[in-house]
């Protein structure tokens, strides 16, 4: 192992990553310099002195460090280490509270170093009066449009609308630098943000249509968003939005449809911000277009039963999953079954025969859905069961559910070896299941019970090479992902 100490600095430095003149050393007045006994003191490897291969692979370790310090001081050290250390700070995930957040660090950053941007999260919020210069932002504050909300689109020249088209322009052309960008977050807006008019919105979707053709993974937090954004992305990887637009059948066919295939889809819904409802789902029209999927996340959770994410594929569009049923290899369902019961029968039956003959290799499904676990396919690899959400099993069903899992999986184990009509489930590697606290920890009484039970389950499972994990997940208002603790 190679351990590397870095003097820091008390010296901020904010977003303008250059470094600091390099200071000589002070002369020693005249005074003989003491000897130094080199027989019995360890020598240490320069950092300089490792190949430049090596030295990258260490900068790269700290790119995703919180608070980046490392590179920071790295940049402090001399203008050789700088040199090397600046395209690794500008490699780290860049967040941009609105656009002219972003206008100032173009500003103050050195643009020979955008090239090495590839990570960009940015919130469109309104125009700021005060930013906006020459006489269209000395009408704007004289008409004083934004106060109390005043937008009149019918006033003839409104400066407003035009301050809007400017500062859109001006964005243009600050995203047109960043051309290695290949990861780019839409975020959502908070209720304490200035929302920009759904005008503007608009606009801003078409821009990013033009932008970034590289791009390999795009999410968008807002709940409604008009599609535009997604066009133009051949290379894209990852797609991640709510699946929540206005737009027709058509236009939805014709920017899903040139898609790249293997795409990785996750819907993610979430408590709607103000105003703003699930009656323009598209998910049921996006399945028949899009090209075969890879992976498919379907992550809901809302206050009210607005829409239902597992009707929308697994009634309204179970013919289009078809499409996807060889292809896919990772289906994740966190979102609760339809409120009505016959709709709730028709999509957990969809649900496990879709499962039963499709190849997947990692499932992943709420509690509710926990006798998916009879009907996985023999290419099953990782099995993951979510007892952590709300709207789940309840806690006392925790060492049912697993004991059931268990003996299901030992029967089609053992079982399967001497009945050639039972598929086996040769490949399946790790169980996981996800629960909001410990079952040792619960209040049941039962702890010592339910700790010997988790025992007696990890050591059998161990027998037929499958791994079981257990984790603690105590963020129930976790999105995607959350603080994971594994046992």
């Amino acid at each position: 192992s190679l351990f590397i100490t870095v003097i820091g600095t008390s010296h901020p430095i904010d977003r303008c990553f250059n470094s600091m003149p390099h200071q000589p050393a002070r002369p020693n007045d005249g005074a003989r310099p003491k000897a130094v006994a080199l027989a019995s003191t360890p020598q240490r490897q320069s950092l300089l002195a490792l190949p430049l291969e090596l030295r990258e692979e260490i900068y790269a370790h700290f790119v995703y460090e919180t608070a980046s310090t490392t590179l920071r001081n790295l940049l402090l050290v001399n203008r050789r280490l700088a040199r090397e250390v600046k395209p690794f700070l500008y490699k780290r995930p860049l967040f941009f509270d609105g656009q002219c957040d972003l206008f100032h660090w173009l500003n103050v950053v050195d643009h020979d170093y955008l090239r090495h941007v590839t990570d960009v999260k940015l919130k469109l919020l309104d125009i700021n009066a005060e930013t906006i210069v020459g006489a269209l932002g000395k009408r704007l504050r004289e008409a004083n449009l934004l106060t109390g909300g005043r937008r009149r689109p019918e006033i003839k020249d409104n400066p407003y609308y035009q301050a809007c088209s400017f500062e859109l322009r001006r964005l243009q052309k600050a995203l047109t630098l960043l051309s290695g960008v290949r990861s780019f977050t839409i975020v959502a807006c908070t209720p304490s943000d200035s929302s920009p008019p759904p005008q503007m919105v608009q606009s801003f979707s078409n821009l990013l249509g033009h932008c970034f053709p590289d791009l390999q993974s795009l999410i968008s937090e807002e709940q409604l968003f008009p599609i535009d954004f997604i066009r133009n992305k051949p290379r894209l990887d990852r797609l991640r939005f709510p699946a929540n637009s206005e737009s027709s059948e058509d236009e939805i066919a014709s920017v899903f449809g040139r898609l790249s295939s293997d795409l990785q889809l996750e819907v993610c819904r979430l408590s709607p911000p103000r105003g703003v409802t699930y009656e323009w789902g598209c998910l049921a029209d996006i399945l028949p277009h899009v090209p075969p999927l890879r992976r498919l996340v379907l992550f809901e959770r809302l206050e009210s039963h607005q829409s239902c994410l597992s009707e929308e594929v697994f009634v309204d569009a179970i013919e289009a999953m078809k499409r996807h049923l060889s292809s896919l290899r990772q289906l994740t369902l966190i979102a609760v079954p339809p409120a009505g019961p016959r709709e709730a029968g028709i999509m957990r039956r969809n649900l496990l025969r879709f499962v039963e003959a499709s190849s997947l290799r990692h499932v992943e499904v709420l509690g509710v859905y926990a006798s998916v676990y009879r009907h996985l396919p023999t290419t099953t690899e990782t099995f993951v069961l979510r007892l952590d959400q709300r709207s789940t099993l309840p806690s006392t069903s925790f060492t049912k559910a697993v004991t059931e899992i268990m003996s299901h999986v030992k029967f089609r184990a053992i079982t399967a070896a001497k009945d050639l009509h039972i598929p086996k489930l040769s490949r399946l590697r790790d169980i996981q299941i996800w629960v909001a606290e410990h079952p040792v920890n619960s209040h049941t009484g039962k702890g010592d019970d339910t700790e010997e039970m988790l025992d007696r389950v990890t050591l059998r499972l161990q027998k037929l090479g499958i791994k079981f994990i257990l984790t603690v997940n105590a963020e129930l208002d976790h999105k995607m992902t959350g603080s994971e603790e594994h046992l």
